[in-house]
């Protein structure tokens, strides 16, 4: 995908990064901290949409004519959001809630045109379901370090693809950004 004009990733995420990359977009990456507490019974996808848009919304607000992507994506299990783990601890905590069951991955994702202040936002969700998880097999994966950096204490792109049984959705929305929809949002604000 070729761009129109500058394009800005507003996550320090590296897989969301490869993800663009790989498809061809040519960006820069800029990050702003935004809060990303859960407000009182918010419903999971309005909570994703929320937190990218304050991402994007932040970005967007430091450049006169780019298009910045604002992108959050969480793990829900029986409707409880799952983030990435503090401690290794709750990463091992996470993994066993995790073990032998479906889940459900959230990706919010937020394009606004800063010249303009259209934004244009979508949510995708994708099932996951992971393998019976041993002990040994948790204790394996903590140790490659992954489970920290990644929402639901995994990454399916990486060594933790050894603990999904079954997938359905958009593979590259559980890795942290549905390159389809993107490229669609993108398209609707000329900006590839």
């Amino acid at each position: 995908m070729k761009k129109k004009r500058k394009i800005i990733l507003a996550s320090r995420s590296p897989a969301r990064r490869h993800i663009l990359l790989e498809a061809g977009l040519d960006i820069d990456v800029a990050y702003a901290d935004v809060d990303e507490a859960v407000l009182p019974r918010e419903p999971v996808a309005r909570y994703v949409v929320r937190v990218a848009d304050a991402k994007a919304k932040k970005v967007a607000s430091k450049y006169k004519n780019a298009v910045v992507i604002g992108v959050d994506t969480v793990i829900s299990l029986d409707g409880r959001i799952i983030g990435k783990p503090k401690d290794k601890n709750e990463a091992r905590r996470f993994l066993r809630l995790l073990s032998g069951r479906w889940h459900k991955v959230y990706t919010g994702t937020v394009v606004t045109d800063s010249s303009t202040e259209k934004t244009l936002r979508s949510v995708v969700v994708s099932r996951v379901k992971f393998a019976r998880l041993s002990g040994e097999m948790i204790n394996w994966y903590i140790g490659t370090g992954e489970p920290m950096r990644a929402a639901g204490a995994y990454s399916i792109q990486g060594k933790g693809m050894a603990l999904v049984e079954s997938l359905n959705g958009c593979l590259t929305n559980v890795i942290g950004v549905s390159i389809t929809v993107l490229a669609g949002l993108l398209k609707r604000l000329n900006a590839v």
